[in-house]
């Protein structure tokens, strides 16, 4: 019994830290595609597009950073979607006129119904994607037209930053992960193609825009779609978007279980396509994605294990005083303020939100709306 728990325990470990340190070594070492064809294939026509909920807040920087995109992109479209905001929201989009296309639902559907009408309205050749409260640097969006000369390129997602990561250790550790996750995805893309796009910034060709069950994550599902029809989806980390990470414990631990849920049930959705990608895809998939859903659960598992080890070693007594300890350790830190401590506890809750998503999303659960995150 000793020599299972061992193994599990190990396993466990291996499987908790591998997609974020082991991952990436791999794909360091994996042969390289060529790169972006940058060639001449006609004009394409393009549209930006966001949904927004009660994002009174934020939307007149957003707006103001518009105004300087149609500076440096005229023939841009821009239009943007209010799912029955009970703020200003659509009144704010409303006046802005002269630089998009404001349309207002009557019904609070979510955001995959939003976009699904926006694209729709568009009837561009590429749709580029953006969040609200993200502010895209003008004078990298016309980049967009770079990728897509190539006939190759279906989807192209655009490179993230949070600017306040001094502000909380939620905020700080938002930061980390995501610089991370650019890594990876960055290093994804230079080995054929990223497992999809983040909903911040990213742009595809529109005749691939698949339909989006409101249940479903609309980004994911997307961005993956141009594989299923054997085209690349890149990063360009020459397009830079910047947004503010959530400060507050209890406000990242719902966003990251409504998109755990919504992206797990996007797994579900797709999952026979995903099987019938090439087996490079789905190394990557099962990597970067399906791994990650569970790390909580494979904590929990491994810290069974060792339980189970130290009771068959004599050493129980041992360990329990060891949990009771480093738990309190954790209490006393974060509400010290303890930084190390602090980061600790945010990136396991995050690992422990995700996991309740999956399993909500297992059961049935389903996020259509959404609401705007501390920041």
């Amino acid at each position: 019994m000793a020599i299972f728990a061992s193994i599990i325990l190990v396993l466990c470990l291996i499987l908790v830290v591998y997609p974020f340190a082991i991952y990436p070594k791999i794909l360091e070492r994996m042969p390289r595609v060529r790169p972006v064809r940058k060639v001449e294939t006609g004009k394409l026509t393009y549209a930006l597009l966001f949904c927004a909920y009660n994002e009174e807040k934020a939307l007149p920087e957003t707006i103001a950073n518009l105004r300087r995109i149609k500076a440096v992109w005229p023939e841009l479209r821009i239009l943007a979607y209010s799912d029955c905001s009970s703020d200003r929201t659509y009144e704010l989009l409303s006046q802005a006129s002269d630089v998009l296309e404001a349309f207002e639902g009557r019904v609070r559907l979510g955001k995959p119904a939003g976009m699904r009408r926006l694209v729709e309205e568009a009837a561009s050749d590429i749709v580029i994607f953006m969040d609200a409260n993200v502010i895209i640097d003008p004078q990298t969006i016309r980049r967009f037209e770079t990728y897509f000369a190539d006939p190759s390129i279906g989807c192209v997602a655009g490179k993230l930053r949070y600017v306040n990561e001094g502000e909380s250790a939620v905020a700080a550790v938002g930061a980390l992960y995501w610089r991370l996750e650019e890594r990876i995805k960055q290093l994804e893309s230079e080995t054929g193609s990223t497992m999809g796009a983040d909903g911040s910034l990213f742009a595809m060709r529109r005749r691939y825009y698949p339909e989006v069950r409101e249940d479903l994550q609309d980004d994911f599902l997307a961005s993956m779609e141009v594989l299923f029809h054997g085209l690349r989806c890149v990063s360009a980390p020459d397009l830079l978007a910047y947004e503010k990470a959530a400060t507050s414990t209890s406000s990242e631990f719902r966003r990251k279980r409504r998109i755990a849920c919504g992206a797990f049930s996007t797994h579900r959705h797709m999952w026979r396509r995903v099987r019938s990608l090439p087996a490079r895809d789905r190394f990557k998939y099962v990597s970067h994605k399906l791994l990650r859903w569970f790390g909580a659960v494979f904590i929990v598992i491994g810290v069974a294990a060792a339980a189970v080890l130290s009771a068959e070693l004599g050493l129980l007594d041992w360990f329990v005083v060891a949990i009771l300890l480093v738990t309190a350790s954790a209490i006393v830190g974060t509400r010290l303020g303890i930084s190390p401590v602090s980061k600790a506890v945010s990136i396991l809750a995050a690992m422990v939100a995700t996991s309740v998503g999956v399993f909500e999303s297992i059961l049935g659960a389903r996020y259509a709306i959404w609401n705007p995150v501390d920041r």
